[in-house]
């Protein structure tokens, strides 16, 4: 082999020693990888192009929904002050207004059921009566609930089968048992609805409360 052959041969070896270094520091290595922004700007990452822009930054996107700024969606509420009437509290992780998130929340002798949000009648044993007619004593919460098992739902207008968990006849137990056109369960109601929050609708779009069905942004 010629001088010159050898000396191409070397220079081959280093570049693909480098490369390879350079790709196990770097964990990565892609050869059509573009150089990152020098102006701050936001560099072609099919990540961040297939996320898209924040649908909103203050409520004046959000039409009469309010703006989470920090996950850049419109929600029905942020605060308590945006929820009225029998749901006067907002539950700002989902951004939904409830009857309650906390047994202070409601009246005397009642409590706050934490997955449906609602005030229940208290009680404390089995044999402690419930004030309303056909609920019965759940001594492990001291709530009165509706139901212990889907028997006790036969003919109740919330629905067929016991949420046994929540003690509530109900239509659904989780989105499983939704058609798709209404996909998601309400777990405040039981009921299947085409959206309960914001994040089951597509990007430019946003759950409105008083129907829960997703709507276009304005």
């Amino acid at each position: 082999m010629s001088v010159a052959a050898r000396a191409g041969c070397v220079a081959v070896a280093f570049l693909v020693t480098f490369l390879l270094t350079t790709a196990g520091c770097n964990s990565v290595f892609r050869f059509d990888q573009p150089a990152p922004s020098t102006d701050g700007g936001p560099t072609d990452d099919a990540e961040t192009d297939a996320a898209g822009p924040r649908p909103c930054a203050d409520d004046t996107t959000c039409g009469t929904l309010h703006c989470k700024v920090a996950t850049g969606s419109c929600v029905a509420c942020v605060a308590d002050t945006n929820c009225s009437g029998t749901r006067p509290k907002c539950d700002t992780a989902l951004g939904v207004c409830v009857e309650c998130n906390g047994t202070n929340d409601c009246p005397a002798r009642h409590g706050c059921d934490t997955v449906t949000k609602r005030c229940l009648d208290l009680c404390f044993n089995d044999d402690d009566p419930c004030p309303v007619a056909g609920f019965v004593c759940d001594a492990d919460r001291t709530l009165c609930v509706e139901c212990k098992q889907s028997e006790n739902c036969a003919g109740s207008a919330n629905g067929p089968v016991c949420d046994v968990p929540i003690g509530r006849c109900v239509e659904c137990t989780g989105n499983a048992k939704c058609p798709s056109s209404k996909p998601v369960c309400d777990r405040r109601t039981g009921r299947c609805e085409a959206c309960v929050t914001s994040a089951e609708c597509d990007l430019g779009s946003a759950c409105d409360p008083a129907t829960l069905t997703c709507r276009p942004l304005p």
